[in-house]
């Protein structure tokens, strides 16, 4: 059975928006200067220094530095915590002004009893990269300074695509595979945030093929929460969008890690008025992960497709 959770109208909705927002080309949404956001994100670890470290983990093909935030605590009992990724501007010109913001809300929620504080308490680590393409972001362009979509460069083993050709997805690659290996993270969730089909998809990006279970249930879940607090659209890439596109982060965390994997496709130039729904859209996530996806059993078996072998 494929994986359809939205009426025909809004697929329709979601298809009219996708080919929309494709032809204006961007977001329509514009963010500040890239050394601003460096420096809210250097104010985030000043304001919560037990708590936030920020790598830089490498930088664009035209000297911009590549930063990541790492919210965790200290939790001497956890050999493996479960993590949850955010992604924004992998393509420049679908900048939201919702993944830059993210963070600093999601921390501040963390000084009360709320679904963060209980996430974070519980072992549980947020790895947010507001912008993974800084060149593209600061040229208002979908691709990277050499002209390459870096959606399309993660590597697919399922497929036999091999990708990280590009500097910034291959140092933002290896920057989570270290982060995996020297804190025991075991990753969750991903959210890549893009526009503006006004959807949520799930893989695969790739190819039709039907996810398996429990994955298709857990994907399923996620996504009746997004429908909940944003009224979006969802399913696969291709039941979706229409077509199949190989290489896509989305692709890599799931088929690498056994993340499930999300792509949100905002809405030409209104998202960054829906943060609020975003940010009970992301509690609700982490009470699920918390709830449902810390069991070492269900990861452990989300990490074996396709018979990859992931070192947990």
């Amino acid at each position: 059975m494929r994986f359809f959770l939205f009426a025909g109208s809004l697929l329709l909705a979601a298809n009219v928006s996708a080919s929309d927002g494709a032809s204006r080309g961007d977001s329509g949404i514009f963010g500040p200067p890239y050394a601003t956001l460096l420096t809210l994100q250097s104010e985030l670890r000043s304001e919560y220094p037990s708590l936030v470290t920020l790598q830089n983990y490498g930088t664009s093909y035209e000297g911009r530095p590549l930063q990541l935030i790492i919210a965790m605590k200290e939790n001497e009992s956890a050999t493996v915590r479960t993590a949850i990724v955010m992604a924004g501007a992998t393509h420049g010109n679908e900048y939201l002004h919702i993944e830059d913001r993210l963070p600093a809300e999601l921390l501040r929620l963390s000084r009360s009893d709320s679904s963060v504080s209980r996430f974070l308490d519980a072992g549980g680590v947020l790895v947010f990269v507001p912008i993974v393409n800084p060149d593209g972001y600061e040229r208002r362009s979908r691709y990277n300074a050499r002209g390459a979509d870096l959606n399309r460069d993660w590597d697919v083993p399922p497929a036999g695509y091999k990708g990280f050709k590009e500097r910034e997805s291959a140092a933002l690659s290896e920057a989570l595979e270290q982060l995996r290996v020297v804190h025991g993270l075991r990753y969750a969730i991903t959210v890549d945030y893009h526009c503006c089909a006004g959807a949520l998809l799930t893989p695969w990006s790739y190819t039709l093929e039907d996810l398996p279970e429990p994955q298709l249930s857990h994907h399923k879940a996620i996504g009746d929460l997004a429908r909940k607090d944003l009224g979006v659209a969802i399913g696969a890439t291709g039941q979706v969008l229409g077509y199949t596109p190989t290489g896509t982060s989305k692709d890599y965390y799931f088929s690498s890690y056994g993340a499930l994997a999300f792509t949100y496709e905002g809405s030409y130039k209104t998202e960054e008025g829906k943060l609020p729904a975003h940010l009970s859209w992301w509690q609700a996530m982490l009470d699920y992960t918390r709830e449902n996806l810390f069991s070492e059993t269900i990861q452990t078996a989300m990490s074996s497709l396709h018979g990859l072998n992931v070192d947990l």
